[in-house]
């Protein structure tokens, strides 16, 4: 399945992700060798993730990273860029998933994986790799083979002992990295090359959980820095836009507590990593942020 849709370079940009087979892919032949035993001899499974009997379920590719390049909205033909280096780029949450593909004003596509091939049981389903991000040049059909994986669960458990920003690449990790997986749950262009990226806090998982930590990358300068200025995470309830709201190098957001505060807008300078509160809304949730343009 195809996850976001990204327009740029006069292309479109959509991470893949690879789900495992239909009965009909199964009764086709794409049933890995040594891989028979995990089609499903019974209906199974609950809400979105129900299948039927003859299912291969789960990943059989999860060490292993796709974008496919369509050069027009027929979505016929696509270019599969493909590494080896990350697990598949989609945010998930339940039966949906977040695009994790975007790019930045030169061009570039960074490509961010939060690794959820990590909660497979199975190990031959179950990925090696840390969430982390990658890029694929302007105009390129192949991921940079100069751009090696930041590793962004090294540099959230980095930043966290010493409150920086971790600007070399963090090589192989901890055991507190590896056991709380400190992954990014979704993510968003901000300006230039900055991305704001939701975290999760205290490990991984499919549910959203936790997800009460913002930070930003910058992918030239593969720097990374949690967000100074928003509430405690302890009291942060959600972030619950469904996309941000980005103007002239600052991005919007909303958060909502547990603390009996009304939730409030915050402005998120992405060169200082820094957070402002700003508009308190009178509403549970803030939903949706833009702004209103007066005509002229």
């Amino acid at each position: 399945m195809l996850s976001g849709m990204l327009e740029a370079n006069g292309k479109i940009y959509a991470g893949v992700v690879p789900l495992g087979c239909s009965p009909y892919g199964v009764a086709a032949g794409a049933v890995k060798p040594g891989n028979e035993d995990l089609v499903k001899t019974e209906d199974g499974g609950t809400g979105g993730g129900t299948y039927k009997a003859g299912t291969l379920d789960g990943t059989q590719y999860p060490d292993s990273c796709y974008v496919a390049i369509f050069d027009d909205d027929t979505f016929t033909n696509p270019t599969i860029v493909r590494t080896d280096k990350m697990s598949w780029a989609a945010g998930r949450m339940r039966s949906a998933y977040y695009q994790t593909v975007w790019a930045a004003d030169n061009g570039d596509v960074y490509v961010f994986s939060p690794s959820y091939a990590k909660l497979q049981s199975d190990p031959r389903q179950r990925t090696v790799h840390p969430s982390s991000v990658m890029r694929i040049k302007k105009g390129a059909t192949e991921f940079d083979p100069t751009y090696e994986p930041f590793d962004i669960e090294a540099a959230a458990s980095n930043s966290m002992k010493d409150n920086g920003a971790s600007k070399a690449r963090p090589e192989g990790g901890t055991d507190e990295v590896k056991d709380k997986s400190r992954a990014v749950y979704r993510c968003w262009h901000i300006t230039e090359d900055y991305f704001l990226l939701q975290m999760y806090a205290d490990g991984i998982n499919a549910q959203g959980q936790a997800t009460v930590k913002m930070a930003v990358f910058k992918g030239e300068d593969r720097t990374f820095r949690f967000v100074d200025g928003l509430p405690d995470e302890s009291v942060i309830a959600s972030f619950p836009v469904k996309n941000v709201y980005c103007e002239d190098g600052l991005c919007y957001i909303s958060v909502a507590t547990t603390d009996g505060s009304a939730p409030k807008v915050y402005v998120i300078n992405p060169k200082t990593a820094t957070a402002t509160a700003g508009l308190s809304v009178g509403v549970d949730e803030a939903g949706a942020i833009g702004r209103l343009i007066a005509q002229q």
